[in-house]
């Protein structure tokens, strides 16, 4: 009888310990970074803006800060330990934020769940999800929601052969204006595709139940959500390297795949900003739309005309960005794109107290060739009625940076769907 009842006590934890288990299909399977440090530099010359560009195109260093841009004053680094020696070469003063980032790796890592495509909102938006994962929800959700459709479109294909898609939303007639979205352009920045999706099934919920704010914009304007937009990248900084931000295309360099997929839009290409490097985050590529993904998204930009609104949702720094980023000359819409961000900056803020900063792109660095300066660039309206913005998402620092907690999805998307209903209004 002992025996007995220690067997079934034995088959008890086995079963206890199985029901426990962490479901961990399609976890991260990034490469370590043990002891590489998180750094912030203090510059404040050019040639020190001019060395620290060269460690980064000889990837000695990661610029994590200013979507990987150089400016004067405070620069969050990435750095090896052994090239922590390069810093102090530079002369600059520095502090150390995190002496192992690898302990961020680890926690991220330790809260990671499994949840299906298929699963309810509530669950959904409590994990990071794979590429496949995120693709074959999207497909299951196209369908009516009431006086809209959500249409499922694939567009093209990766480097990679991974599948380009848009999700279209509209109440049909013609004449309509469009509100485009693209998010994941940068593939280490796991929140913006949560929160685009957030912000598309939310208004989908909302339609079905009825809320007028949503029939009114529904009424009124089409809307075009891309959430993932760089998925060979995206699905690299899964199964290599965690930090990854670039497309996975070759390059001149075989030692150097990739290209920043926001440097390489016709939009002032290659007029500052960027860099002539394969090696570099920065790199904009050879030639203007060089890149797969790149084309693909102008082409389906270019077929939803006329476009009022144009966003490209990034991650980190709590930012609205207006046009535009290649001049300091004030864009046609200064006037309505200011007002706008401060609308939305305000709302914001109303759900959950965070501040982002609302401010023209050259205030903050010169960069060209984006995503955000092409939508309105390229949109068919008068210049005085388009609007093109980046939303830097969470977090405000490099502590968490990119490796924002699963668990701030929900408040992050809580927060830019208010931003969100405030620009599509102001078309």
């Amino acid at each position: 009888i002992i025996q007995n009842m220690k067997l079934l006590f034995l088959l008890a934890t086995i079963v206890v310990v199985a029901l426990c288990a962490v479901d961990r299909t399609g976890a991260p399977t990034y490469n370590r970074m043990d002891n590489h440090k998180l750094v912030s530099v203090s510059i404040s010359t050019q040639a020190q803006i001019d060395a620290l560009q060269k460690l980064e195109e000889q990837r000695l260093v990661d610029i994590w800060s200013h979507s990987s841009a150089i400016t004067f004053g405070k620069n969050e680094l990435h750095v090896a330990p052994e090239n922590m020696k390069f810093i102090e070469y530079l002369g600059v003063g520095y502090d150390i934020l995190h002496e192992n980032i690898q302990e961020l790796f680890d926690e991220e890592l330790s809260s990671y769940k499994y949840v299906p495509f298929n699963a309810s909102a509530d669950d959904w938006f409590t994990a990071y999800h794979r590429f496949t994962e995120t693709l074959n929800r999207n497909r299951g959700l196209a369908g009516n929601y009431g006086p809209a459709s959500l249409s499922f479109n694939l567009l093209g294909k990766t480097y990679e052969g991974r599948d380009l898609f848009a999700m279209k939303l509209s109440s049909g007639g013609s004449g309509k204006t469009t509100f485009f979205n693209t998010a994941g352009i940068h593939a280490r920045e796991w929140i913006s595709p949560q929160t685009l999706q957030y912000i598309m099934e939310t208004f989908i919920e909302k339609l079905e139940q009825g809320s007028a704010r949503e029939l009114a914009l529904i009424n009124k304007m089409d809307f075009t959500f891309m959430p993932m937009s760089n998925p060979d990248g995206y699905e690299y900084s899964w199964t290599n390297t965690r930090l990854w931000r670039k497309s996975r295309a070759p390059t001149s360099n075989p030692s150097c795949p990739g290209t920043d997929l926001n440097r390489n839009f016709d939009s002032h290409w290659g007029e500052g900003g960027s860099s002539t490097n394969p090696c570099s985050d920065t790199y904009r590529g050879g030639r203007v739309e060089s890149e797969l993904e790149t084309q693909i998204i102008s082409k389906y930009f270019k077929d939803n005309q006329p476009t009022g609104f144009g966003i490209d949702w990034h991650a980190y720094s709590q930012l609205i960005l207006r046009p535009w980023g290649w001049t300091n000359t004030l864009p046609p819409c200064n006037t309505k794109c200011q007002a706008t961000g401060e609308k939305m900056r305000n709302a914001i803020r109303a759900v959950d107290g965070k501040a982002y900063t609302n401010q023209r792109s050259i205030q903050l660095y010169l960069t060209t060739g984006t995503a955000s300066d092409f939508y309105y660039d390229s949109s068919t309206l008068p210049a005085t009625e388009s609007q093109g913005f980046t939303i830097e998402l969470r977090p405000a620092s490099a502590f968490p940076g990119f490796q924002l907690p699963a668990s701030e999805i929900l408040k992050t998307g809580e927060e830019n769907y208010a931003g969100f209903l405030e620009a599509a209004e102001s078309v």
